[in-house]
C-alpha cells in the first residue's frame, strides 16, 4: 500500500504544474524610449479602448483605484469623454490642457487557447519472439493524442 500512496500525493503538484501552464500571462510588445527622463508620475490619465460604455468605465476605474494605491493621482477618460472613447486629437488636446504628465492606454487583445488532435494510426513493428530466428509482425494501434497551446 505505500507505493501506491507515494504517486498520489504526487498528483496535486502535477496537477497544478498542468493547470498553471494554461493560466500564465505574459507581456507581448513592451517599448520604451532611452531617452525618457526616469521621473515620477504625478497625474495619469487613463483611457481604456472600450465600445461597450460598462466594460469601459471598469476597466477604467480598476486601473485608476490601482494607481491611486500606489500614490499617484490618476484620472480616468470617461470623465473627460462620457460618451465615448476620445480621438487622438481631442486627448492630445485634453493632455495639454489639463497638464497630464502621462496617458496610459489599455485595449485587450483577445485570449485564444487552440486544440489540435492528431489521428491514431496503426503500425506494424517487427518483433522477436522466443529467438532472434523467429520474428514475426505486430500490429500496433497508435491512438489519437489531442494537444492543447494557451
Amino acid at each position: 500500500m505505500p507505493s501506491l500512496r507515494r504517486p498520489l500525493r504526487r498528483l496535486p503538484v502535477l496537477a497544478g504544474i498542468v493547470l498553471a501552464a494554461c493560466t500564465s500571462t505574459s507581456l507581448v510588445n513592451m517599448w520604451r524610449d532611452p531617452n525618457a527622463p526616469a521621473q515620477p508620475l504625478n497625474n495619469v490619465l487613463v483611457v481604456t479602448l472600450r465600445k461597450d460604455a460598462t466594460s469601459r468605465r471598469l476597466w477604467e476605474d480598476g486601473f485608476v483605484k490601482s494607481l491611486r494605491d500606489h500614490g499617484i493621482s490618476a484620472t480616468p477618460s470617461y470623465a473627460l469623454f462620457p460618451g465615448e472613447a476620445p480621438d487622438t486629437a481631442s486627448l492630445m488636446q485634453a493632455v495639454h490642457q489639463r497638464g497630464f504628465d502621462a496617458v496610459l492606454m489599455a485595449h485587450e487583445l483577445p485570449s485564444s487557447t487552440e486544440t489540435h488532435y492528431v489521428p491514431g494510426y496503426l503500425a506494424a513493428e517487427p518483433v522477436t519472439y522466443v529467438s532472434p530466428l523467429d520474428r514475426a509482425l505486430l500490429h500496433l494501434f497508435h491512438p489519437g493524442v489531442f494537444s492543447r497551446l494557451c
